[in-house]
């Protein structure tokens, strides 16, 4: 078990200044707030959520800084999900991944210009587009959100994406080089990649309305 950040008190007028500790584990997280004075004010085990933490730290009664009041319990939600001592698994494999493939194709570059047969540039063109700039935007992404980059949906995502990635690399070569028996693959491998797509679109679209929901949830009646 790994203990959080402490959130510091914030002062402010009317209300009572609040600090919280927070221990994180892979499935539960233990907060402790504790007023100005060091006094004990709520105690309460949650699952290692951002929504569930949310629920708790979201709350209005309590101050904290140096969160902004505008983004509150959201930012608090992403600092406190760092913690924990996991490894970002789906940014991780793209990262790794993205480099195999770039230096695959980096090889395979250098083998075409000395055999000065270019026919498979197509095949070329697209492992480095889908295996390396792809993998690596897809990684950025989930590592700027450590809580969907922990998902298993985000590590089958990246899964399926190389898989199709590779499937679609060897059948457009085939083809171009004059072996018909690769139509099946780039056929294939292309539905792959429009599946891992998808699935990437549904995660973003969904992360990002969740993150707006929240800030609306907690943003300051004016």
């Amino acid at each position: 078990m790994k203990r959080g950040p402490w959130l510091r008190p914030q002062a402010s007028e009317g209300q009572a200044q609040h600090g919280a500790f927070c221990w994180k584990s892979v499935k539960e997280t233990s907060v402790c707030i504790v007023d100005g004075t060091g006094r004990i004010v709520r105690e309460v085990k949650v699952a290692s959520e951002p929504e569930d933490l949310l629920k708790v730290l979201g709350n209005p009664i309590y101050r904290f800084s140096p969160i902004d009041c505008a983004e509150g319990g959201a930012l608090a939600i992403d600092r406190l999900s760092s913690f924990g001592g996991e490894l970002m698994k789906a940014s991780s494999l793209s990262f790794q991944a993205g480099v195999v493939l770039l230096v695959i194709g980096m090889i395979w570059g250098i083998q075409m210009g000395i055999s000065k047969d270019h026919a498979a540039m197509p095949a070329h063109a697209h492992l480095n587009l889908l295996g390396f700039v792809s993998l690596f935007l897809f990684g950025f992404y989930y590592r700027l959100h450590p809580s969907l980059d922990r998902s298993r949906a985000a590590v089958v995502q990246i899964t399926v994406w190389i898989v199709g990635t590779i499937m679609m690399t060897i059948g457009v070569g085939l083809v171009h080089t004059g072996h018909d028996a690769g139509e099946p693959f780039a056929a294939i491998g292309s539905l792959v990649v429009l599946a891992g797509m998808l699935m990437f679109g549904w995660q973003v679209y969904r992360c990002e309305r969740g993150i707006a929901g929240k800030r609306n949830a907690i943003a300051p009646a004016e």
